[in-house]
């Protein structure tokens, strides 16, 4: 797509909901060269996150319902990458669920 399209290559983000949340923080990682962010609901990190490579930024938007049943693993996602100083944006939004 991007030989086929004009794209800005710095606004390329993964997204992904519950298991595919979980892949779009995945391929945040695997594909720095091209990704830019994630926005991912529902999802939390398989594996600690890498480190954070200045020129090669990543920011992250999570998302999560209160009533999720993996609220708990959610909520240690964005404190596991700002450890890590990446941008994070979490919100758990009340009275939801998954």
């Amino acid at each position: 797509m991007l030989q086929q399209y004009t794209i800005d290559r710095n606004r390329i983000i993964a997204h992904g909901l519950r298991q595919g949340a979980q892949f779009a923080l995945y391929l945040g990682f695997d594909a720095r060269d091209l990704i830019r962010g994630v926005a991912s609901v529902g999802g939390s990190l398989a594996q600690p996150p890498k480190e954070n490579v200045p020129d090669q930024r990543l920011s992250f938007f999570l998302v999560a319902g209160e009533r999720d049943p993996q609220i708990e693993v959610i909520k240690q996602t964005p404190i596991k990458l700002a450890e890590n100083r990446f941008p994070v944006i979490s919100h758990i939004v009340p009275g939801q669920g998954n």
